[in-house]
């Protein structure tokens, strides 16, 4: 029989660093993060808010983000429960990286180490070991 967790499901985001192209600076949006909302506005002409059960800053570490995200589903999956984590952005958005950290982090696993820039893959890996 399958169980599936309280959670059910979780939405949450991680801000990156600003990064503008300059065909882009003429759309002048205000972008405004609460703790779990996006609102996107320009102007008194648009308004667009989204909904999320946590965004992370730019300054928190894959560590942080694999503790509080992914660690649970882990084991939830490790004690029998349905579980899935799907990670969805744009091109360059830091999905890779989020996965698996930089290139560096790859050879210190090697070395049976977790590295601070280590991926939430390598640290699902080298957790469960």
């Amino acid at each position: 029989m399958l169980q599936f967790a309280s959670k059910h499901i979780q939405i949450v985001k991680t801000k990156r660093k600003a990064v503008y192209h300059r065909s882009l600076m003429y759309l002048q949006f205000n972008i405004h993060f609460t703790q779990k909302q996006i609102i996107i506005s320009k102007s008194n002409l648009y308004e667009q808010q989204y909904e999320f059960n946590q965004i992370f800053d730019p300054q928190c570490d894959q560590e942080q983000i694999y503790l509080c995200v992914v660690n649970p589903i882990v084991t939830d999956a490790l004690n029998g429960i349905s579980s899935n984590l799907i990670i969805y952005g744009s091109q360059g958005s830091g999905k890779t990286y989020s996965l698996f950290g930089t290139i560096g982090s790859l050879f210190t696993l090697k070395q049976g180490l977790v590295s601070i820039e280590s991926g939430i893959a390598i640290r699902m890996i080298h957790v469960n070991m």
